[in-house]
């Protein structure tokens, strides 16, 4: 019996050596060796390059502030059958990001503005307006207007200039990352991080966040303060 269970061993072990892969390395139960699986898995998940008319769309959905090109990018995803993040990876590699349209204040807007400082976020003004945050605080100093309410930013304003989810917020907030918090609410509403809480986050912690999706002229105000947007923004 002794002899039986050895030479089934033996003739297992000479039908493990016998499956090769095609590049003649050992090979698994699949017929492939772990470079090849590998190769097979990387073709696999390849992807056709996008046609040069989607190309073109994807450009110019990255036309406008960070808000509006998220809305282009969903009707482009919709319309052309690509995934979203398929969208961004590409624009991220030719180095397409959103930008921050200027224009002149109009009338109507300065007075929406005088009416609702004090009652809405800067955050929350500047989408209504279709802004960016910057510009908005900017004209508020312009125009010697209090900036009590919008001092500090709330979940929601920081989601939407760093152009990412509340949950990512949140986790920052739960790591510590973006200090100390004043207030309380659900989702953010009335929790409030200082200014300079959040300014150091954007220079201690660049690997948490997307340049190509922050809000930039937002990011260049907090960096370098609003007197360097002073000759951009009107």
């Amino acid at each position: 019996m002794q002899g039986n269970k050895t030479q089934g061993k033996i003739t297992d072990s000479s039908a493990l050596k016998s499956r090769l892969c095609a590049c003649g390395a050992a090979a698994g139960r699949d017929g492939f060796c772990g470079s090849c699986r590998l190769r097979k898995l990387t073709a696999a998940r390849q992807r056709p390059p996008l046609p040069p008319n989607i190309l073109e769309e994807l450009r110019l959905a990255y036309i406008g502030n960070v808000r509006r090109t998220s809305e282009n990018l969903n009707r482009l995803a919709a319309r052309a059958g690509v995934p979203k993040q398929r969208l961004k990876d590409e624009a991220g590699k030719r180095g397409w990001r959103s930008q921050t349209e200027r224009r002149p204040w109009s009338a109507a807007e300065v007075e929406f503005l005088e009416e609702n400082l004090g009652k809405l976020s800067s955050t929350q003004i500047a989408r209504k307006l279709g802004r960016g945050v910057a510009s908005v605080q900017l004209r508020a100093r312009k125009l010697q207007r209090s900036l009590r309410v919008t001092e500090g930013y709330n979940v929601s304003d920081l989601a939407e200039v760093f152009g990412v989810s509340h949950g990512r917020v949140e986790s920052w907030a739960r790591r510590g990352l973006l200090g100390r918090a004043t207030g309380h609410g659900g989702h953010g509403g009335n929790l409030r991080f200082a200014t300079q809480c959040v300014l150091r986050f954007v220079r201690k912690h660049a690997s948490e966040y997307d340049l190509n999706r922050v809000d930039q002229e937002w990011f260049k105000a907090i960096l370098f303060g609003f007197r360097a947007l002073d000759g951009q923004s009107r």
